[in-house]
């Protein structure tokens, strides 16, 4: 018989000001979730959280949800 296990997966989160303080490289796929703004980023493996959020700022929005970012 299968044994089910209680799994919790967790995101980093802080709030905008923190996330451009620290302005971290997030790993490819890696989750961001920016607690004031509502926002969810993921990581490419080489862009810092501020070039990822500025990306995220100047797409135009049906591009955004066409490609899942929104």
């Amino acid at each position: 018989m299968a044994t089910i296990n209680d799994v919790q997966i967790l995101f980093r989160r802080d709030t905008l000001a923190n996330w451009q303080a620290a302005n971290p490289v997030l790993a490819a796929g890696e989750p961001a979730y920016v607690t004031d703004t509502k926002d969810l980023l993921a990581g490419d493996g080489t862009s810092d959280f501020n070039a990822l959020w500025s990306a995220l700022q100047t797409a135009d929005p049906k591009a955004r949800l066409a490609s899942g970012v929104a």
